[in-house]
């Protein structure tokens, strides 16, 4: 409402007219109660770019009005509400996994309000209640706004700020899933994770341990390598553990990855099984076809092997 100091003069009684001149239309009384001391202006329908509006007071005092005074004009802008501030929620909504960037915050840019926008980013990572401002994202010129490595589940907002007009848009979710811990793996025996076979032998079967973190609810595969290619999925080998390994003919390097929601992670160990070349040339001679009864033989020579680990023991 606008006010003005106690008047004096006249008869010290007054009576009250209020003009107005509304987007220029020219003056004339002042739509609503216009005949009292003070006045409340009457909200015109939105406009854009904004309604001007301009308030004069006129003040009778005496026998048939014969005093009055008009008052200065005050002015008043009455500019459209901010629309359209909105964040996109295509990426937005997605989980990701604790110690994860979520995908950058973007918005087209509003409408309506007056001159330039500003914008101040805000969070909260326990209710609407308890938004705060964002540090670094307070009064900037960048509608758009990247999130930080988040490790709790986290709401975001942004304030679209005018001369005269503030909106906030609607808030987002980015919901964090807790990191997966626990996946170790080992050979069954003894716990180990290295072991030596032969070509075309097979290895002990692999066990790894229950999961826990990411949202309770695990995704195993066994995954394997060589020194010629990268880790892949082996086909099939989706259980705790890796009951059955096959034989091998080349040494091969075991990870278990899990998948909890959001989160995936490969175990930081790795079993080895490391495969030797089979055993060749194994080949002996005599010295002599045939002796008398009685003569010592001359000694059974066997050739230079090859294939195994190099060091090699022998039975006869």
């Amino acid at each position: 409402a606008v006010t003005t100091p106690a008047l004096g003069g006249g008869d010290n009684s007054y009576r009250f007219r209020w003009i107005s001149n509304i987007n220029t239309v020219g003056w004339g009384t002042a739509p609503g109660t216009s005949n009292a001391s003070s006045y409340d202006p009457v909200e015109l329908p939105q406009r854009v770019p904004y309604n001007d509006y301009n308030f004069r007071r006129i003040v009778y005092s005496g026998s048939n009005d014969v005093c009055f005074d008009t008052s200065n004009a005050v002015n008043l802008i009455d500019f459209p509400v901010i629309t359209g501030n909105t964040i996109n929620t295509i990426s937005t909504n997605q989980p990701i996994c604790s110690g994860s960037a979520p995908a950058r915050l973007t918005g087209p840019q509003p409408l309506n309000g007056n001159g330039a926008f500003i914008y101040t980013w805000q969070d909260s990572t326990n209710s609407v209640d308890q938004w705060k401002n964002i540090t670094g994202a307070v009064n900037t010129t960048n509608p758009d706004f990247q999130p930080p490595v988040l490790i709790a589940t986290t709401s975001y907002r942004r304030m679209a700020i005018t001369t005269a007009c503030t909106d906030f848009s609607n808030s987002i979710i980015i919901t964090v899933h807790q990191p997966i811990l626990n996946n170790n793996i080992s050979l069954v025996a003894g716990g180990a994770l290295d072991t030596t076979i032969c070509n075309g032998q097979i290895p002990h079967r692999f066990i790894g341990s229950v999961a826990t973190g990411g949202i309770g609810i695990y995704n195993y595969q066994w995954l394997d390598s060589t020194a010629t290619r990268s880790l892949t999925l082996i086909p099939g080998a989706t259980q705790t553990n890796y009951p059955s390994p096959p034989l091998l003919n080349v040494t091969t390097f075991y990870k278990r990855q899990v998948t909890s929601g959001a989160c995936t992670v490969k175990s930081s160990a790795t079993i080895i099984v490391n495969v030797l070349p089979p055993i060749t040339n194994n080949v002996i001679s005599a010295g002599q076809a045939a002796v008398c009864e009685n003569t010592s033989p001359e000694p059974i020579a066997g050739l230079a092997l090859s294939g195994g680990s190099g060091t090699y023991s022998y039975l006869w």
